[in-house]
């Protein structure tokens, strides 16, 4: 499939680094939005304090 065998380990390497620094702002905001989704269903089951 290539022809040298070094070819493979770095064409490899260079496309998971690619895909590393353009997909880091799509991981960033679901960890934002998970939190947030986290944040608001505790505070759906931790019981309110009347006044």
């Amino acid at each position: 499939m290539y022809n040298t065998p070094g070819a493979a380990a770095t064409g490899g390497g260079t496309g998971l680094a690619m895909t590393g620094l353009t997909g880091a702002p799509i991981w960033v905001f679901l960890a934002g939005f998970a939190l947030l989704a986290l944040s608001l269903a505790i505070l759906r089951i931790v019981p309110r304090s009347e006044r």
